[in-house]
């Protein structure tokens, strides 16, 4: 069970970078019409939020020590 939510994560976190530099891609190298431009920022920015939720997951341990606290019998309250 848990390896298969760490497969997802990692399958939906590898899709975000890759949206990501598809963006960046789009924005700074490919000469687009402005509304294309502007609507590639826009999505742009959108993403970072998610972005940031995705490295602070992947570099957090907090989740972690939570687990490990259930492994143990604890209820964390």
């Amino acid at each position: 069970m848990d390896r298969d939510r760490l497969y997802i994560r990692a399958g939906l976190s590898f899709l975000l970078l890759l949206i990501f530099c598809v963006l960046l891609i789009l924005i700074f190298y490919v000469e687009l019409p402005s509304s294309s431009e502007i609507t590639s920022a826009t999505l742009l920015g959108a993403l970072v939020g998610n972005l940031t939720s995705t490295l602070s997951y992947w570099f957090d341990s907090t989740e972690h020590s939570e687990n490990k606290g259930q492994d143990n019998g604890s209820t964390g309250d």
